[in-house]
């Protein structure tokens, strides 16, 4: 028993170290393949060089769209790119693929790769944590795979007369940055060649992409380029709670202002004044947002009459002000004027009735007097009654005024909001059913 015992022991121990060899040597000749792979190998030139231009297979998923920044005209987006080439210098016997960690280097330190560059980019970021990220795989055959994850900040020309409704086009182009179209031919993977999950973005909606590829040409020769292009759709839903529904609130609480008494001058024109400073800092936080522009927006077209709105409001009120204080005026003169001609009449007839019988004036003295105070207050009653004539008429001009205000004033407002989300604000829907790619 202790014999079995001791012999399984030996057996165990010598398969164990019968695979230890055998993996020793798989590493020592991988080890070896590696040192004899990169022997002669010379990082520096393209493989073939003078052949047929290297092809260059590239595909992409993007991560995300992080941020369209409308001040600076970029929008960035995080991405995983892949190129795929042939190298013939790299072929190898082994029976698999060999995946080589770069660490904190990169697979240009190595081996021959496309430089490839993205034109528009304004900023970009190769990550590296906890290492770079890099993916470098060697096929037998020599096809090379280069997988790594870029952020970038493509310059995005924004056009926002639209705005907040707009629809966006931004694009990338990757080419080679110093070899023509003699050297390095880029391919999209396969059509579209990008990838796009279905992601949550704040503001904007990817409604349609597609890619393309060109050749281009500068002064010194040609280039492949590849090209890609995103649709992205503004959701209005922050400008609905944030810009349209405070401004409309706005304008609605200077309407107040109509119905207030005209004697409360400081409340009507305060009421305006207020509503006037509030939406014109809705506006400057607005322009902060976004580039200076040479061209009407169409969120600039709905805060213009917004004020042109509470504007009418307070000329409504001067209006009806002025006519008051001018009636007032007028009704002041005029009682001044009959009052004074009326006594000048009187006091003239008096004067040529004492001439005329200055004896039997003496006589009836105290009966004139008495038929000049009965004149005096009938011609007092009178002034009076023209008094309150035109006042009533003064009142009902302005109240007239008034009503037609708040008839009309509200309701052009009402037609213009109609109008502009009925038909100005209504966005041009083509495309936007061409979402099958996005997934």
């Amino acid at each position: 028993m202790m014999k079995l015992l001791i012999f399984q022991f030996l057996l165990l121990c010598n398969i164990k170290m019968v695979v230890l060899k055998r993996e020793l040597m798989y590493d020592n000749e991988i080890y070896a393949l590696f040192e004899n792979l990169f022997l002669n190998y010379n990082r520096m030139f393209r493989p073939n060089y003078y052949g047929k231009p290297v092809e260059v297979l590239v595909d992409a998923s993007i991560l995300s769209f992080s941020k369209v920044d409308a001040s600076k005209m970029i929008y960035t987006a995080d991405m995983f790119l892949r190129q795929r080439w042939n190298d013939y210098r790299l072929r190898h016997n082994m029976s698999e693929k060999l995946t080589l960690i770069v660490g904190t280097n990169y697979p240009s330190d190595i081996i021959w790769t496309p430089d490839t560059v993205f034109i528009n980019s304004v900023n970009g970021l190769l990550h590296s944590v906890t290492v770079n990220n890099n993916k470098l795989d060697i096929h037998p055959n020599g096809d090379v795979f280069w997988g790594t994850r870029v952020t970038v900040s493509p310059a995005c020309d924004l056009d926002l007369q639209d705005y907040p409704k707009d629809v966006q086009k931004c694009t990338f182009s990757m080419k080679s940055y110093s070899l023509s179209s003699r050297h390095i031919s880029y391919k999209w993977m396969k059509d579209p060649g990008i990838f796009i999950p279905k992601m949550p973005m704040a503001q904007f909606k990817l409604i349609k992409y597609s890619t393309e590829r060109y050749v281009i040409g500068d002064a010194t020769s040609n280039f492949t380029q590849l090209y890609s292009e995103f649709r992205l759709k503004r959701l209005a839903g922050f400008a609905i709670f944030h810009i349209f529904i405070p401004t409309t609130s706005i304008v609605i609480t200077s309407w107040i202002s109509m119905w207030l008494p005209l004697s409360a001058s400081a409340a009507r024109i305060g009421l305006s004044g207020t509503a006037m400073v509030t939406i014109a800092n809705i506006w400057m936080i607005i322009d902060n947002q976004l580039p200076a522009v040479n061209y009407l927006k169409k969120i600039d077209v709905y805060l213009i009459f917004s004020l042109v709105n509470i504007v009418l409001t307070m000329l409504e009120y001067a209006v009806v002000l002025n006519i008051s204080v001018i009636a007032e005026r007028f009704r002041k003169k005029k009682v001044k004027r009959k009052y004074s001609r009326n006594d000048r009449r009187l006091t003239t007839n008096i004067e040529l009735e004492q001439i005329r019988q200055s004896s039997e004036m003496k006589n009836i003295q105290w009966g004139h007097k008495r038929k000049k105070q009965c004149d005096r207050n009938i011609e007092k009653e009178n002034v009076r009654k023209l008094a309150q004539k035109i006042e009533m008429k003064n009142a009902k001009i302005a109240r007239k005024i008034e009503m037609t205000a708040q008839v009309f004033i509200p309701l052009t407002f009402i037609i213009f909001n109609i109008f502009y989300w009925v038909f100005y604000m209504k966005s041009d829907e083509i495309g936007e059913i061409q979402t099958a790619d996005v997934y």
